[in-house]
């Protein structure tokens, strides 16, 4: 009862913010889904016209793992922002829960979603595909020995000449042909 209207607003304001850092994360668990090549994002529809057809040359990932991925990523997500929640409450309203606290973090979220958010899963679905092609390209540059020589190990195990097992039976039957 002894709040001023002051601290109700700084706590708006700064749930507010909070929604906004929430969605930040989610916009790098995001990130990390394409990295894991998981396309469920709307982003594809506009910006994946572009490099849609460079990833369709990536393996096909199928519907279960994607579910996995996104439902583990999911509840990672809303662990992070339940503890980041109620700590901020904890800190900022002395453990009061006030209805106001979830609207602005709600508020907060979508309108960093709607704003920057666009902005940076655009930005990160081609910075996601040239960070994979540069990753490929060091990883076939630096195997590129090793590869090399197993070419030339299996080439050579494939022309040695195997060698005829003599038992006791192969030199009988020699002997009988040559008729000694």
């Amino acid at each position: 009862m002894g709040d001023s209207f002051i601290h109700h607003i700084t706590v708006a304001i700064s749930a507010f913010l909070l929604g906004a850092f929430f969605c930040a994360v989610y916009d790098v668990i995001r990130i990390i889904r394409l990295f894991l090549g998981i396309k469920n994002h709307n982003v594809f529809n506009k910006i994946g016209k572009i490099f849609l057809d460079k990833f369709k040359e990536e393996k096909k990932i199928s519907k279960a793992y994607e579910s996995i991925v996104m439902g583990i990523t999911d509840i990672i997500f809303f662990a992070i922002i339940s503890i980041f929640m109620m700590i901020f409450i904890h800190i900022a309203n002395s453990g009061r829960v006030r209805w106001y606290i979830y609207v602005m973090a709600l508020l907060g979220f979508i309108s960093y979603y709607k704003t920057l958010g666009k902005i940076v899963l655009s930005l990160s679905v081609p910075f996601v595909y040239y960070i994979k092609k540069a990753a490929s390209s060091v990883v076939k540059t630096i195997s590129y020995p090793a590869r090399i020589l197993i070419v030339r190990i299996k080439s050579k195990l494939k022309n040695k000449p195997q060698k005829e097992i003599k038992d006791e039976n192969t030199s009988r039957k020699v002997l009988l042909h040559t008729g000694k």
